[in-house]
């Protein structure tokens, strides 16, 4: 998709920001490729170039011809924050190469994604282990290097999340402080990395669009995220909104109330489809229970799980719309598991069974063939390891130890 620029009285989006999977395998891959049948890198990507000739050169300016550009075929890249604190990146390719892109350093690392043309990895990283304020950082494959993403005046304020809109463009979710708010609206920011600009995201009224947690579809039109509002006695207001980037109308998709004294979520994680007709949340805490749900855009309810322990992230499969998850049914036994839910079922595929782990974040492949995860010990409070596992539920097996957060694309890479 061609960019279209965002014009004042309207910010149109470009290109896709849905979360893509990834395929797996360490020295097992030829293995695990025939017992499956599937191989998520057997069809080629397109060549991609990341280098310029200088400007200047060539035979009018009386030097040599350039040598010809080089060009980097793109292969399936996994990212995942590694090192035992989490607070490295490390990408894996199909054979099992493995390339330090972030040397391990601070605070954790979290919510990777790859950018639409998957030419830059963005990421959030807390300023040390333990505390929740985030900047927001863009890894460019072309210069090999890691910037903070400069929000309001310049500077790289604390984060509430962010998504994709275009090759260089997030909407990022940022206080104007270098310290997080918790439970408090954020302001949101069209950051465009290439230009260094930045600017409010406004609704029709001219007034800045606040919130947590937004979420793009994949042709950046609409855009879901959470917004919080007021306190009545020992509750607050904690509603799924939704924002459309053609008419620039905001509109409440869902209401929730949250207990004020204790950590809880009605609306946690939104990930909207892909085609922008659903949005998948998780609520946590024992006022509101813990389970998934997915909405449609009208604010009925599509699917509801039962109770369950520790729901994670949503994954949405770009070609066909499958949602992944994590989570165990149940509101005690610590059972945890990967359920896949198709639009329009009622009911859950559900693989695997933990009783000593919980899954933790994960992704899907390109084609949609297998899931990569994360599994996190109970007892540690350790970086997770990462794994992979074909989605009828079948060979599961460990790509990297000390991994989490996986982020998948074919991408321009080499691990040379």
């Amino acid at each position: 998709m061609r960019s279209r620029p965002v014009t004042p009285t309207a910010h149109r989006f470009t290109a896709a920001g849905a979360l893509v999977g990834a395929l797996a395998l360490l020295a097992t891959l030829a293995l695990f490729a025939a017992a499956c049948g599937e191989d998520d890198t057997a069809t080629p990507g397109p060549t991609v170039t990341v280098t310029v000739a200088p400007s200047g050169s060539g035979a009018a300016s009386g030097s040599p011809s350039p040598k010809p550009t080089p060009t980097i075929k793109k292969q399936l890249a996994i990212a995942a924050a590694s090192g035992p604190k989490a607070n490295g990146i490390s990408v894996i390719s199909s054979s099992g190469a493995v390339k330090q892109l972030v040397a391990p350093k601070g605070g954790n690392i979290r919510e990777l994604s790859w950018s639409p043309d998957a030419a830059r990895l963005a990421y959030l990283q807390t300023k040390s282990a333990g505390t929740y304020d985030a900047v927001l950082s863009v890894y460019d494959l072309e210069s090999a290097a890691a910037k903070p993403v400069l929000v309001s005046g310049g500077k790289p304020f604390a984060v509430a999340g962010y998504t994709w809109v275009a090759p260089t463009q997030l909407i990022v979710a940022a206080f104007k402080s270098k310290t997080a708010t918790y439970r408090a609206n954020a302001t949101f920011y069209l950051c465009d990395i290439a230009a260094g600009t930045s600017k409010a995201v406004t609704a029709a009224s001219g007034k800045a669009v606040k919130g947590i947690w937004p979420s793009a579809s994949a042709d950046s039109t609409a855009v879901a995220f959470v917004r919080y509002g007021a306190k009545t006695g020992s509750e607050l207001v904690q509603d799924l909104m939704l924002y459309d980037a053609d008419t620039l109308s905001v509109k409440n998709v869902a209401h929730g109330m949250v207990a004020t004294d204790y950590e809880s979520d009605a609306f946690a994680s939104p990930r909207i489809s892909p085609d922008g007709s659903l949005i998948y949340t998780v609520s946590h805490g024992s006022d509101v229970g813990f389970r998934c749900t997915v909405y449609r855009t009208n604010g009925t309810k599509a699917y509801k799980s039962p109770d369950m322990v520790y729901p994670t992230n949503g994954s949405w499969h770009g070609a066909d719309g499958r949602l992944a998850f994590g989570g165990g049914p149940g509101t005690s036994t610590l059972s945890d598991g990967i359920n896949v839910w198709q639009p329009g079922s009622t009911k859950l595929t559900s693989f695997l069974t933990y009783t000593k782990a919980a899954i933790g974040s994960l992704a899907w492949t390109p084609l949609g063939k297998q899931i990569v995860y994360t599994l996190n010990s109970y007892s540690s409070g350790a970086n997770g390891d990462l794994w992979v596992v074909n989605a009828n539920g079948s060979h599961p097996h460990q790509l990297l130890k000390n991994g989490s957060e996986p982020a998948c694309a074919q991408a321009p890479i080499s691990f040379k």
